[in-house]
């Protein structure tokens, strides 16, 4: 038993920031209910493959060290979209391609939002 996350995105969908012509579902994870684990990144390609379902895109990996900085990621989550170049991306997620999870915080996964998106959103 699986447990898909995904983000819907098109017409209707929090002001179309895409400008989608047709609703798409990005999924981003994948949860083994039996198992009770988020898959990682490998075995997560192929539930999707298998499923015939369209994964968020990636921007790119990164390893984390002391030379990424908050400023690293913000810049990465700063340029166009890679679903409408045309479009800017929201921001990006950062998580080990190989779960993991920390006694005191949990899942290892965040959200960086792209200091433009937040600036045009007040």
């Amino acid at each position: 038993d699986l447990a898909i996350r995904a983000e819907l995105a098109g017409p209707g969908v929090r002001g179309n920031s895409l400008d989608l012509k047709e609703h798409e579902l990005f999924v981003y994870g994948v949860i083994d209910l039996n198992r009770g684990v988020n898959l990682d990144d490998e075995e997560m390609e192929s539930v999707i493959n298998e499923l015939g379902l369209t994964p968020c895109p990636i921007i790119t990996t990164v390893t984390l060290g002391p030379d990424v900085t908050v400023d690293t990621l913000l810049d990465l989550a700063t340029g166009p979209s890679k679903i409408n170049p045309k479009k800017r991306r929201e921001g990006v997620v950062a998580r080990p391609g190989k779960e993991m999870s920390d006694s005191q915080i949990g899942r290892l996964s965040f959200k960086i939002i792209s200091n433009k998106v937040l600036a045009e959103a007040k």
